[in-house]
């Protein structure tokens, strides 16, 4: 990646587990395309159309370069749709058209063509992940659906900081607020992938 940003988000595998993933982003020479490569079943795969759209409908610009989303560690198999605005976020990082804090950024919501960013299943799980990240090592931010902001905006810490936002466009306009109360998370079971 182009910056010292770094994305997660929490996958469910097949057996219903939820696990912490990482993504990047990368561009290359070759014919404009987006690749998802690391074990992606078919949702997630398809992803690469509702990024270009909402990225295309949200007023930013792709390049017209191959990029690769790599979602690490390629062993473990990924499903759903809930990291759409991680691989979206990487992707408009790694060609610089959106800076976000340098850091840890777990990102969840699916996309829109519209741009649209939708709720997760588990949001909690989101805040939980972050949590554990920050005690391993610094502050992370979460980047979720506004829809999910009556239910955690009180699991803010000053190490996990919370964000909400309800369109890719929000994010081209610096409409990151983040909620600075704390409250407990319920414990969830979530696989570490470091």
């Amino acid at each position: 990646m182009s910056t010292r940003t770094r994305f997660g988000a929490v996958f469910k595998n097949p057996q219903g587990q939820l696990s912490l993933q990482w993504i990047e982003a990368q561009f290359s020479a070759g014919l404009p395309e987006i690749r998802i490569i690391g074990s992606a079943s078919r949702e997630v795969a398809e992803a690469r159309d509702r990024i270009r759209l909402a990225v295309a409908s949200s007023g930013y610009k792709l390049q017209r370069r191959r990029v690769t989303i790599n979602l690490t560690p390629g062993f473990v198999r990924k499903t759903g749709t809930e990291s759409d605005l991680a691989m979206a976020l990487a992707v408009l990082t790694a060609q610089g058209s959106l800076q976000l804090p340098p850091g840890v950024w777990i990102a969840g919501g699916e996309l829109g063509l519209s741009g649209e960013i939708r709720p997760v299943a588990q949001p909690q799980a989101w805040v939980l992940a972050a949590k554990e990240l920050a005690r391993a090592g610094g502050p992370v931010g979460v980047l979720l659906s506004r829809s999910h902001a009556p239910q955690l905006s009180r699991l803010s810490t000053s190490q996990v900081k919370i964000a909400f936002v309800d369109h890719l466009e929000n994010l081209k306009q610096g409409a990151l607020t983040f909620h600075a109360e704390e409250a407990p998370v319920t414990a969830l079971n979530i696989t570490f992938s470091f």
